[in-house]
C-alpha cells in the first residue's frame, strides 16, 4: 500500500490566458489579425468574436487558421442608410457581447470601434480585466453632419478612449483629431503587414496596365470612378477584391475589363499586389474620414514595392509625395487617369524608380519591427507582457 506522503503529485498546468477580439464584422480584418498574433506571441489564446453580417454564416468558423465565433442575431449591412435599424442592431449586438464575455470570461478584451466598446468595457469593469480600445475610424469623422454633431461624437469617443485600459489608432493624425484630454491614453500602431519583402517587377505579357483594388467595396472608396477610368482606357484592366453592398458589387462586376475576385485572405492580397502595376486607394473626400484614411493597402503596397494611386485630398498624400512613389490626382480627375498610367508604365526607368522609393517609404515609416514594437508597448500598457518576444515572420 502506497504511503500518501510518498505518493507522487502531478502539477496542474496553469490555465492559458484567453483574449477576445470583438468587432462588428464577419471575420477579422488584417489590423485585428496582427493584434491577435501579438496576443498569441505573448502567451494568450486569441479568439475573434464577430457578428452575423451575412445570412447563412456558421456560428463557429476559422479564418486564416484563427478561431472565429459569431454571436447575436443577424446584423444587416445598411451602408449608411436606415440609422434606426443600425442603432437597434448595435444595441442587440452589445447585449450579446456582454453576456458572451460574462460566460466565456476572457482575460483580455480587444474592442474594435466605438459601437463594440461599451459592452466590453462593462465586462472589464465588473471582472477587473484589461480592455484595449482599437479605433479603426474616428467616430467624429465618419459622417457628413453639422460640426457641432461631429464635436459631440468626438467627445464621446474621447470618453471611451479615456475609459479603456489603453487605446490605439492607426496614425498620429487620427490621435490628434481626438479631444486633448484623452490623447495621453492612446498609442499609435500603424496599419502595416509582416514584411512580405520587395517583389521584383514581373515581366509584362502586354502593354496593358494592370490595376488592383482590394478592400471594402463602398461608394466612398472610389469604386465607380475607378471602373470608369478602366472603361475610358482600353489598354487597362482592374482586379477587384473584397466585399460590400450587393448593388455596388454587381455594378462593378458588370463593368468592362473588371475581374472580380471576391474576398481574399491576406496572403492572396499580397500576391495580387505584387502581380499588378498599380494599386488603387482612392477615397471620396466628401466624407471627413476618407480624407484621414489609414488603409492597410498603403503599407502593403509600399512593402511589395508598387506605386499607389491616391487622390490628393487624403492626409497621407503629403508623406507619399515626399518619396515620389504614388500617382496623386484630385478625386474629380480619377476617371481620366488611364492614359497617364500607360505612359508612366512604359517609362521603365521612372516606373522602376517609383517602385524602389515605395519600398524605401515602407522601410522608414511602416517596417514590421516598428509596428511590432508599438504593439508590444500597447499590450504592456494593458498589463500583458512576456519578455519582449521577437517579431514573428509569419501570421500563424
Amino acid at each position: 500500500m502506497t504511503n500518501p506522503s510518498q505518493a507522487q503529485t502531478t502539477e496542474v498546468p496553469p490555465k492559458a490566458r484567453t483574449a477576445a477580439f470583438v468587432r462588428l464584422c464577419n471575420r477579422p480584418i488584417p489590423r485585428v489579425l496582427r493584434m491577435m498574433l501579438a496576443a498569441q506571441e505573448l502567451g494568450m489564446t486569441p479568439k475573434f468574436v464577430g457578428a452575423f453580417r451575412e445570412e447563412g454564416l456558421s456560428k463557429h468558423d476559422k479564418w486564416d487558421n484563427w478561431e472565429v465565433e459569431r454571436i447575436g442575431p443577424y446584423f444587416p449591412l445598411v451602408n449608411g442608410t436606415r440609422p434606426l435599424l443600425y442603432l437597434w442592431s448595435v444595441f442587440r449586438f452589445g447585449l450579446a457581447t456582454f453576456f458572451h464575455l460574462m460566460k466565456t470570461k476572457p482575460d483580455l478584451v480587444h474592442a474594435s470601434e466605438f459601437e463594440a466598446f461599451w459592452a466590453c468595457r462593462w465586462y472589464g469593469w465588473l471582472k477587473r480585466k484589461p480592455v484595449i480600445f482599437n479605433i479603426h475610424d474616428n467616430l467624429g469623422q465618419r459622417y457628413n453632419c453639422a460640426p457641432w454633431i461631429a464635436a459631440v461624437l468626438n467627445f464621446f469617443e474621447g470618453l471611451a478612449t479615456s475609459a479603456a485600459t489603453i487605446t490605439t489608432a492607426p496614425e498620429e493624425f487620427r490621435r490628434t483629431a481626438l479631444p486633448k484630454f484623452c490623447q495621453k491614453n492612446l498609442i499609435v500602431v500603424k496599419n502595416a503587414p509582416i514584411d512580405p519583402g520587395y517583389s521584383d517587377i514581373p515581366e509584362r505579357e502586354s502593354e496593358d496596365v494592370k490595376v488592383f483594388y482590394g478592400g471594402w467595396i463602398d461608394a466612398g472608396r472610389g469604386i465607380k470612378p475607378l471602373t470608369e477610368m478602366i472603361a475610358n482606357c482600353s489598354e487597362s484592366s482592374l482586379r477587384l477584391a473584397g466585399e460590400g453592398g450587393a448593388e455596388l458589387v454587381d455594378y462593378a462586376k458588370s463593368q468592362v475589363r473588371v475581374d472580380f475576385l471576391g474576398y481574399l485572405n491576406h496572403k492572396e492580397v499580397i500576391a495580387e499586389t505584387a502581380a499588378c502595376d498599380f494599386v488603387a486607394a482612392f477615397y471620396d473626400p466628401i466624407r471627413p474620414i476618407n480624407r484621414f484614411a489609414a488603409s492597410n493597402k498603403i503599407a502593403e503596397t509600399l512593402a511589395v514595392g508598387r506605386p499607389l494611386l491616391i487622390n490628393s485630398e487624403q492626409e497621407i498624400a503629403g508623406l507619399l509625395r515626399k518619396y515620389d512613389c504614388a500617382v496623386i490626382v484630385d478625386y474629380s480627375d480619377v476617371t481620366g487617369l488611364g492614359p497617364a498610367l500607360k505612359e508612366l508604365r512604359l517609362d521603365t526607368e521612372r516606373y522602376e524608380g517609383m517602385c524602389r522609393r515605395a519600398r524605401q517609404a515602407y522601410d522608414e515609416h511602416y517596417a514590421w519591427p516598428i509596428i511590432w514594437a508599438a504593439m508590444m508597448k500597447l499590450y504592456a500598457a494593458a498589463g500583458i507582457t512576456n519578455d519582449n518576444p521577437p517579431p514573428p515572420t509569419t501570421t500563424n
